[in-house]
């Protein structure tokens, strides 16, 4: 900040004063306020972590490692839910919608000749067939159907399928304490 200074005969410059003086406060206040804030949410200097409530929901983000293709989400356990659901079970569904998602992305003949009845066709063909990305997004959630059923709703807990979020993540929500 700069105070305007007087045009004096001798050129002084303009006097700049330090941002905590025009407040009022000296430098041992603010050094004072931000001890107190450190100390007050230091603690042991670890977050603390609480279980879920029931209708809370747990994110697993989209692994951007690959540079985003195909879709993956990581496989890591958030803490969460660490309790609630072994890391093997979680792992496996992970995988297992991961897995689906790189096949939606493999090229083969398949896709290649589809693409070419498509520009054959002027893309009217789409109308009246799925994609293979269409088709491989009815497997995952079927899957993830059959997770919750088996695996994720016994245990008080619902994946949401990722295409719902736009593959940018997988929803779980808690259903039960």
């Amino acid at each position: 900040m700069t105070l305007p200074s007087s045009t004096t005969s001798s050129g002084t410059t303009p006097v700049t004063t330090p941002p905590c003086a025009s407040s009022g406060a000296t430098d041992d206040d603010a050094r004072s306020r931000s001890r107190r804030k450190r100390r007050a949410g230091a603690g042991a200097g670890a977050k603390e972590r609480r279980a879920p409530a029931a209708g809370e929901k747990v994110y697993i983000q989209r692994d951007f490692s690959r540079g985003g293709r195909p879709v993956q989400f990581q496989t890591r356990i958030p803490e969460e839910l660490k309790g609630r659901i072994d890391d093997a079970s979680f792992e496996r569904t992970v995988e297992g919608i991961n897995s689906r998602y790189a096949l939606a992305e493999e090229p083969g003949c398949a896709t290649w000749c589809e693409g070419f009845v498509g520009c054959l066709t002027a893309y009217t063909v789409f109308l009246c067939c799925d994609t293979n990305y269409e088709r491989v997004l009815r497997k995952v959630r079927l899957y993830v159907e059959q997770q919750n059923e088996r695996v994720w709703n016994p245990r008080g807990m619902h994946i949401t399928d990722p295409a719902l979020r736009g593959l940018r993540l997988i929803e779980i929500t808690i259903l039960e304490d």
